[in-house]
Parts: C-alpha cells; structure tokens; sequence
C-alpha cells in the first residue's frame, strides 16, 4: 500500500512537472510569434504572455500603462476577429463568432471585435482594459491593452453599483464610457456582462456593430492619442517658454526631520543656489517636459514612469550629479557619502 501511494504521488509530481513545461513551451512559442512580428520593434514589451486555451486562442498577450501611440499602434496591426457576445448556460461571455456552435447562434450578438474590462476592483470607476481576439501568425491569441492613466483625459468606465448589505454587487447599471473631451463618436452606451460579487475584473463592455468603416472603439482610442498629442505640444511650448524666461526661485531647502539633512554641507549648498532652486521649479512647473529634455544617463535615480507629478528626491540627484556631487568625496568621517543614504 505504502508502494503505492509512494508511486501515486511520483506519477502526480511527474504529471504536474510535464504540464508547467507544456504551458512554458506554448509561453515561449508566443513570445517566439511575437517576436517575428515588425511591431515587436516598436512597442514595448508585453507585461505577460500566459498560455491558455480559451475560444480556440492558444493564449494571451497583454500590456499594462499603454500609451495612447503604442496602444494605437498594437490596435491596427492587429485587427480583431469577428468577435461578440454570447449569452450561454455558463453565463455571459465575449468570444470569437467562429467558436459559437451554430445551435447558439441565436444567444449571440455580434460586436465590432473590441470588448472592455476593468483591470482592478471598483465600485464606480476604473482605468479602460481594451481586449480582442486576433491572429498572431496563423495563431488565436487574445490581446489585451491597458490604458495609460493620463489625468484627466484617459477614458475609464463608470456605472451605478448598488450592493447587497455584506457588500457584494447586486446590480449595476447605467454604465458609460467617459473621458476628459467629448467627441461626437464617443461609446456612451454599451451592453456588458454579469460582474463577479465583489469585482468588476469580469466586467465586460462591448460596442455594437455600427455602419461606420472604423470601430468606434478604435475611434476612442485615436481621438485620446490625438487629444494627448496636442496637449504635449501645448505642454512643450509652455516648457520651453518657461525655460527661457526663467521661473521664481523655489524657497531654499530647510532642514530635514529633528534638524537632520540627507546630504552634506556641500550638497546642501549645491541645492541651495538661486541656479539649483530655479532649476527645481522648472522641474516642478513642466515634471514630464524636464526630463525628456534631459540627458537620461544624468539620472541616478530614475524617476518612476508612474509618478506623474515632481519628485524632488530624484531631482536633487540628478542636481548633484550634474554637478559631481552625488557622491560627496568627503563625507562623514572623510569617507565618499552618497546623497540621500542616512540623515547627516
């Protein structure tokens, strides 16, 4: 009996070794089709590829914080297939036309290829998911593209969410697609699938075929990389104005907590310069213009692709390092100190 539970459990652990190297190869083969493919070149690199069978894809490629150029992009190169939703005994799904069996032909309605979800939990509102089916290749494979959080102009979905007392969803409705302009060919109305109780990761919405050449999905998105393109622009010119003329000195750095500082007499003075504090508030007026129009190797601390908004700490850094000061020579004790390593 011992032989054969010992032997059970080597025939499970081999079984389960054999799928993970079976999902990895389909992983890989992917990642390999991808590869091939001249967009490859262009955009960035997916987030995630996962191998899994679903209507008839093979797996899933998938992009997070997705610029409105690169979302666009990945949108026109890779058209959806006729894709909609169907309404089963499993419940309500978004799928490609051709793996509806044709006795459920009538439970489904076709859309124009493009369904939306949202990628976290909320109850009113969420970033835009956009997710189709296409052929990679010869290949199925689902793809999905998150948009990037622009303040202000990115498109997200809101809804009325009622509950039940424990706090699971009951209901939801008036769902709409909103963004920070208004073009005529907005989605404002659009059907969706049954949420999970607490969640809206399962949420679907989808747009109705419509008679125009170009989906109003793929509309949305050109308009938003259009919109975010001009105010770049507008953005820019405003940077290069203020650069020029100059911007009222930030006030000089206090010290730090409990009469502290994170860098040495030197590179507190270094920051303290009328030169360095201007500097800070054309770093803070124009955050994203200022370090595109920077030399990225000057940065020793990177400032996060998400942060949005003035990072002193990282500026300072790059202030200091410009200036061959990050690494202080003669620190505490005589000995090379790194700015921001310890309260002085």
């Amino acid at each position: 009996m011992v032989k054969g539970l010992s032997q059970s459990l080597m025939e499970s652990s081999r079984k389960r070794l054999e799928d993970e190297q079976a999902k990895a190869n389909k992983e890989q083969h992917i990642i390999e089709l991808w590869a091939k493919h001249p967009l490859a070149k262009v955009v960035k690199e997916p987030e995630h590829v996962h191998a899994w069978k679903l209507y008839g894809s093979i797996g899933s490629i998938n992009w997070k914080d997705t610029s409105p150029e690169q979302a666009l992009a990945i949108m026109e190169a890779f058209p959806p297939v006729p894709s909609g939703l169907h309404k089963g005994r499993m419940g309500t799904s978004y799928q490609p036309e051709a793996q509806v069996k044709s006795e459920e032909k009538q439970d489904f309605t076709l859309g124009d290829g493009y369904s939306l979800s949202l990628d976290r939990v909320a109850h009113y509102a969420g970033n835009v998911k956009i997710n189709w089916y296409t052929l990679l290749g010869e290949e199925l494979v689902r793809i999905a593209v998150e948009l990037l959080n622009i303040h202000g102009v990115t498109p997200s979905i809101h809804g009325h969410v009622e509950t039940w007392p424990d706090g699971k969803i009951r209901k939801i409705s008036d769902v709409e697609i909103a963004w920070g302009v208004e073009p005529p060919f907005a989605v404002r109305q659009v059907k969706y699938g049954r949420p999970s109780d607490d969640s809206w990761n399962t949420f679907l919405v989808w747009a109705e075929e419509r008679a125009e050449k170009v989906s109003p999905m793929l509309s949305m998105v050109m308009a938003w990389a259009e919109e975010c393109y001009q105010r770049r622009i507008h953005s820019k010119k405003a940077y290069e104005l203020d650069k020029a003329r100059g911007l009222k000195p930030e006030p000089a750095q206090a010290y730090g907590r409990a009469g502290l500082r994170s860098g040495t007499q030197a590179q507190h003075d270094c920051l303290n310069t009328e030169e360095a504090r201007g500097d800070a508030a054309l770093a803070k007026a124009h955050w994203l213009e200022y370090i595109d129009d920077s030399d990225q190797s000057t940065w020793p601390v990177k400032p996060s692709e998400y942060q949005k908004y003035f990072d002193h700490y990282a500026w300072a850094c790059h202030w200091l390092f410009l200036h061959g000061l990050y690494v202080d020579p003669n620190g505490p004790e005589g000995k090379p100190y790194k700015y921001g390593t310890a309260w002085l």
